[in-house]
């Protein structure tokens, strides 16, 4: 019998490191280090609330995360992220449910890996 490891797909992350290094150089360094741990706190929590309405096929809730993740990741400079939650809601409005489920699901992968993304950076410290 042969073992098939299956890895989850890694996406390549359009990061704008000048949008994130001009909004953290106009802060103070108390602000700049509250942004950066406030942004990471609220998209996983976010992607948190996502896979919790995706259980239960809330859609008006996953719409409404994905408007706030859109946000947020426009804001750090997570443009592949802003992208997908943007996707996410067309999705929604096309009441396409098949496409629905796997934008999330890629929705919560991108999130993470922006994370970690953001969390690893020289350039947001």
């Amino acid at each position: 019998m042969k073992v098939v490891e299956i890895q989850e797909p890694i996406e390549a992350l359009a990061i704008n490191h000048d949008r994130m290094r001009d909004r953290v150089q106009s802060l103070s360094v108390p602000e700049a280090e509250d942004f950066f741990f406030d942004t990471v706190e609220d998209i996983a929590q976010a992607i948190g609330r996502l896979e919790q309405c995706l259980n239960v096929e809330n859609t008006t809730g996953i719409y409404s995360v994905a408007e706030s993740v859109h946000k947020m990741a426009d804001a750090a400079g997570f443009m592949l992220l802003a992208q997908v939650a943007l996707d996410l809601q067309v999705a929604i409005r096309a009441s396409d449910h098949a496409a629905l489920h796997a934008i999330a699901v890629r929705m919560m992968r991108v999130g993470e890996q922006s994370l970690l993304a953001m969390w690893d950076s020289r350039a947001y410290s």
